[in-house]
């Protein structure tokens, strides 16, 4: 830091941001950005808002948590996480929130709308008062801040996120989905990997395929129900096919908005629905395709076609050898 930098004192920052009830997010995972209004309450220094886990905000938290917020005069940098429901650090969060925004208590009913932390790394101040511009600073890691003085990576270098990897080619994307639609309709039985905390758990699962989206039920207190609560990203293989998604919890199986997975699914997986699906914690999730791998061999090499069904592009992509 500049020696000649003010420094921003942490009550005035807190206060600042407790003066305000909106704030600009912007979120990025290398390739794709969000910049979303989203409505904030604060404890000190620490944020909380709300976020549905189909929303591109989200998505790109998870992938990559550290986000930048303008809150009023606040320029703030931080580390986003999900807070688990059912904790106690869940029911203080949601306190918090509520005392300030008690007409949004209802949304936090849907399961797929996640109440969000931030951790504050830096925050800076804008203000004219002196006559000039000035930004006094807060750091609360150094470590991050130090980070920022680093030069940039190349633009070519930043837009290999979730775009082209290197050593590929791009290949004809509607191609490439109607091949992922057939091996995802001739795997019914898949394996799910779940993680959150730090703990990855995977297991075999019915799934309904619509397309490249897949629909499953289980328990509401089941391991997995509480994972994808907390952190939707999740993972699947079927088959030759490695499938990379965002979890929806939906509510019971014949709760509103679920009716196509209630006139399907019993005739897809008759025993999995009739053991489980008129138990009263059965819940349905809705998995988002994010990304997906199809692994290959060409030339009696192995490679990969990769498919974004966001961007519509697609890759062929050798796997590099180490001889």
């Amino acid at each position: 830091m500049d020696a000649l930098a003010r420094v921003l004192d942490e009550a005035r920052a807190a206060a600042l941001i407790a003066n305000e009830s909106l704030a600009s997010l912007a979120a990025c995972d290398g390739e794709r950005l969000d910049n979303a209004v989203v409505c904030v309450a604060s404890e000190g220094l620490r944020l909380y808002f709300g976020a549905f886990s189909t929303t591109l905000k989200a998505s790109l938290m998870i992938a990559r948590p550290i986000v930048a917020l303008t809150i009023g005069p606040i320029q703030y940098h931080g580390a986003a996480r999900i807070i688990r429901r059912g904790t106690d650090e869940y029911g203080s969060a949601r306190a918090i929130y509520d005392r300030k925004f008690p007409q949004y208590a209802e949304l936090f009913e849907s399961a797929g709308n996640a109440l969000f932390e931030v951790r504050p790394l830096a925050l800076w101040l804008y203000e004219t008062s002196s006559g000039a511009l000035s930004r006094p600073v807060l750091i609360k890691d150094e470590t991050y801040f130090s980070s920022l003085a680093r030069p940039a990576e190349s633009g070519e270098a930043s837009r290999k996120g979730r775009g082209a990897p290197d050593m590929a080619r791009e290949i004809d994307f509607l191609a490439l989905e109607r091949e992922a639609i057939a091996l995802a309709a001739a795997n019914p039985v898949a394996v799910l990997a779940t993680a959150s905390r730090g703990r990855v758990t995977a297991r075999s699962m019915s799934f309904l395929w619509s397309g490249l989206e897949a629909w499953f039920q289980t328990s509401a207190a089941s391991e997995k129900w509480a994972q994808v609560s907390e952190s939707p990203e999740v993972a699947i293989c079927a088959g030759n096919m490695q499938y990379e998604g965002m979890a929806e919890p939906r509510g019971g199986c014949r709760e509103s908005g679920n009716e196509w997975f209630l006139a399907r699914y019993p005739a897809v997986h008759p025993g999995s629905f009739s053991r489980y699906g008129a138990l009263p914690e059965e819940r349905v999730v809705l998995v988002r395709p994010g990304r997906i791998a199809i692994w290959k061999y060409e030339d009696g090499l192995p490679c990969r076609d990769l498919l974004d069904p966001i961007s519509r592009k697609a890759w062929r992509e050798r796997v590099p050898s180490l001889a």
